[in-house]
């Protein structure tokens, strides 16, 4: 585990990279440079020995830094020969995910602010988001493999706009599109998790587009809540089992829950569509909920008196 520490005094700007092999009991400062100005926003590995840390722009040009040990030390790029960033452009370390490792040697990062672009490594690409002033722009950037990327941002001061804020691309940068479906607002935050599923996350909530098992187990939730136009017709095996849901209302798009997916919380209302196939175990009480939902159809049920009720 790191942490990216940045300490800043109108002298000067102290800028550390700690380390830790214990899970936090003691930390171990690899990384220091007392350069006025420094910020590091981010890093990425591309597996256990290499990894890259970007950091704010230094009289025009991005900071990076790379390791080869697994952060046991690190070395400043020479960027002299990059492309300039303009006055305004910057990293966003809100998610520390504007930089990713494509190989062992080859990355791909983000900026915004005054202008927005994808830089892959020397070669500069101007992102078709939203940006002009110092709270838009790129926030994250997610890849899934050599040519399919995901960028999200927008304006940090507007959440619930959803205006050029997402896109996509299938040949690594070429060209964009917008996805069909796109984040529900501004988003700092992406990640591809497997196969078909991408997940990210806002000042105003998360967005996922498809809800595979385990991806929220034992998550200490206390709400969930699903966009009334969501496509979803599965929630997969465990997805939202060991939380802290008291209730929660299963999208009509919803044809099947699978086994154990709300399981092992204090559920106690629940409001679900037509037509819904049951795998065991789905709720704690499951088998009581799925004969009076079979018998009694689509509606919101609560659970009173170890019996569930049909409102």
């Amino acid at each position: 585990m790191y942490i990216l520490k940045n300490f800043n005094t109108e002298i000067i700007g102290s800028k550390y990279i700690l380390k830790t092999k214990d899970a936090g009991q003691s930390w171990q400062v690899v990384y220091e440079n007392p350069t006025q100005g420094m910020f590091l926003d981010a890093m990425d590995f591309y597996d256990n020995q290499n990894g890259m840390v970007i950091g704010d722009p230094l009289d025009g040009k991005i900071f990076l830094a790379r390791t080869n040990d697994f952060g046991d030390s690190w070395n400043q790029i020479d960027t002299k020969t990059y492309p300039n960033l303009s006055k305004g452009e910057a990293c966003f370390a809100s998610s520390g995910s504007n930089i990713v490792m494509l190989n062992k040697k080859k990355f791909a990062y983000i900026t915004g602010g005054i202008q927005s672009n994808l830089y892959i490594g020397k070669k500069k690409i101007k992102l078709p988001i939203i940006q002009g002033k110092e709270s838009t722009g790129a926030n994250s950037l997610a890849v899934k493999n050599s040519s399919t990327w995901m960028v999200v941002g927008g304006d940090f001061l507007h959440k619930e706009e959803q205006i050029e804020h997402a896109v996509v691309t299938t040949n690594a940068g070429k060209s964009f599109s917008k996805p069909i479906e796109p984040p529900h607002g501004y988003r700092s935050c992406v990640q591809f998790l497997n196969v078909k599923t991408w997940i990210s996350c806002g000042l105003n909530g998360v967005d996922i587009t498809h809800i595979y098992q385990d991806v929220f187990n034992g998550k200490g939730l206390t709400s969930v809540t699903f966009d009334s136009e969501t496509e979803i017709t599965e929630i997969h095996a465990r997805a939202f089992n060991n939380n802290n849901l008291t209730e929660v209302t299963i999208p009509d798009s919803v044809q099947k829950l699978d086994y154990a997916a709300f399981n092992n919380n204090p559920i106690t209302k629940i409001t679900i569509g037509p037509n819904v196939v049951f795998e065991s175990n789905v709720f704690k009480n499951n088998n009581t909920f799925r004969d009076v939902y079979y018998a009694q159809g689509a509606g919101t049920y609560v659970y009173v008196n170890g019996v569930w009720v049909k409102q």
